[in-house]
């Protein structure tokens, strides 16, 4: 499935993680709050976070891409990316990108002791090997 680069409108393919990352091309446009140019990497093979501002060696996640707000980040599986900022908000990207934690629970139909139809929801994986 594709989506337009928040930025640019440049086709790009979803990715649920990262809802609204920009595109190669408008990540490589990063600068700070004073339109110094701002670049972002992996400290090693290994991950990590680093940012460079005139050769100097940081870990400032925020940047702008034409006057927009961005904040960039250590992808799940190596990489950055950087992602558009849609209400002033890190915490909304941080939110949007986070896995849900109530993903994995799930609802299952039980009957009460009247035979009534209950909904219950269990939390976790639904894991029955150690029931008796």
């Amino acid at each position: 499935m594709e989506r337009p680069c928040p930025i640019c409108d440049v086709p790009l393919l979803f990715m649920e993680r990262y809802p609204w990352a920009v595109c190669n091309e408008c990540a490589e446009d990063t600068v700070t709050r004073d339109l110094q140019p701002i670049s972002f990497y992996n400290e090693s093979h290994w991950g990590g976070f680093l940012s460079i501002v005139n050769g100097s060696r940081g870990t400032s996640h925020d940047c702008y891409i034409r006057g927009i707000p961005c904040y960039a980040e250590e992808a799940r599986f190596g990489g950055i990316v950087v992602s558009r900022i849609l209400d002033g908000s890190k915490q909304a990207i941080l939110e949007a990108e986070a896995p849900d934690p109530l993903k994995d629970q799930c609802a299952e139909s039980t009957r009460d002791a009247e035979g009534e139809g209950v909904e219950s929801v269990c939390e976790g994986p639904t894991d029955r090997s150690e029931d008796p």
